[in-house]
């Protein structure tokens, strides 16, 4: 089974954060999907399906943050901050969740600002979801026009931490005594 960049087949924890950060509600899924589409005005939204034909959201990706430390085993978190959600992934297969996050990235990077402000309605509810388009030339062009860093918000980089000195005794045996 093949799945397209903007689908992901994986495990999945999603935490419902409490105003202060806390975890209010947990909710694990062995099977999920995760779906990249966009709502009625063309924002990118992310939703989960499970079995049996349940759908969790959708979400619209505005302020958000990737932990993909551990992409090489599989294992990855997206935090939606507006909407308070942590999906926190394992089991995926590490090549199709670098080429999720790379897809999310680029999509969000070639939209450039959140477009059809004037449209939107008052609220975060977005309850119409198309598919995304798969990833174009035009799509990386735009991107790179664009280059929105802080929209593709990714895990901070470790700072260059030089090595303690080490300190050794210079007195003989004979000195102590």
């Amino acid at each position: 089974m093949t799945l397209e960049a903007n689908r992901l087949a994986c495990s999945c924890l999603v935490e419902h954060l409490g105003s202060s950060g806390e975890v209010e509600r947990k909710q694990s899924v062995k099977s999920a999907l995760l779906d990249l589409g966009r709502n009625e005005v063309g924002d990118v939204v992310l939703r989960m399906i499970y079995p049996p034909e349940q759908v969790l959201g959708p979400f619209t990706v505005r302020e958000h943050s990737v932990h993909k430390r551990f992409l090489k085993e599989g294992k990855a978190s997206i935090r939606l901050i507006t909407q308070n959600v942590n999906f926190l992934l394992s089991n995926c297969p590490p090549n199709q969740l670098s080429e999720f996050f790379r897809c999310l990235s680029v999509k969000l990077a070639a939209r450039g600002k959140l477009q059809g402000a004037s449209r939107r309605m008052i609220g975060d509810v977005s309850l119409q979801f198309e598919e995304i388009s798969p990833l174009s030339r035009d799509d990386f062009e735009e991107a790179r026009k664009n280059k929105d860093v802080k929209n593709l918000a990714t895990t901070p980089q470790r700072k260059a931490v030089p090595p303690p000195q080490v300190r050794t005794l210079k007195r003989t045996f004979s000195e102590i005594q």
